[in-house]
């Protein structure tokens, strides 16, 4: 049969407290050697909690520190990468203006060429009928020269071949001879080709402006 407690029993939190006595109007507890061991293990531990929170704060604050410190290394390097970006970006568009000058440029000369090359052409087709003209104008005077025997063709002067010690005066003859000859032609701005005449008496004189004609040698 289960026994009810008594009356007078002291409780379980009167138990857990410790013993207390009176001294004038102020109520002071008493502690027993059991319960100063007890504060004592109690205190050793938050002071070894609290030494273990101040290290994991010494060890967050030196993380902070370092993350700062990383957080403005990667700042600078932001802003030097930023710098560095909008100088190549200048570079780029001064290289990318020059290139189109120089293009523009290349594109001028290019039709300059061309309109060149175009007067070239023209040129070159007016001399060839110039050409053209100028040989129906001889075969149309060898035609009115009644001649049915083809001229032989111009070949160039020989010089007379000089003894070591020439008299001056066969030397003046022959100056005289062939400036007499080439004199007029000369002067008159014309081209001159002499070649042998087929009967071999003269020299015929061609130029290239008119039919031939002989002259003297």
């Amino acid at each position: 049969m289960e026994q009810l407690p008594s009356p007078n029993a002291a409780s379980p939190n009167e138990l857990l407290e410790p013993a207390s006595w009176t001294c004038g109007e102020a109520h002071v507890p008493y502690f027993g050697e059991e319960d100063e061991l007890a504060l004592r293990a109690q205190a050793e531990a938050l002071a070894e909690l609290c030494a273990k929170q101040a290290a994991q704060l010494e060890c967050l604050e030196q993380e902070l520190v370092k993350v700062q410190a990383n957080d403005s290394r990667l700042q600078q390097e932001l802003l030097e990468a930023r710098a560095q970006s909008e100088r190549e970006r200048l570079e780029y568009d001064a290289k990318l203006d020059q290139m189109a000058r120089l293009q523009a440029r290349l594109l001028g000369e290019n039709e300059q060429l061309f309109a060149e090359l175009e007067c070239a052409v023209q040129r070159i087709e007016a001399l060839k009928r110039e050409m053209h003209a100028l040989e129906e104008r001889r075969a149309e005077g060898r035609e009115a020269d009644g001649g049915t025997t083809p001229p032989a063709p111009a070949q160039p002067v020989r010089p007379a071949r000089l003894s070591r010690a020439p008299s001056r005066k066969g030397l003046g003859a022959a100056t005289a001879t062939v400036g007499a000859a080439r004199g007029p032609r000369l002067l008159m701005g014309e081209p001159v080709v002499r070649a042998a005449c087929p009967s071999g008496g003269g020299v015929r004189v061609a130029s290239l402006a008119g039919p031939p004609r002989e002259g003297p040698c």
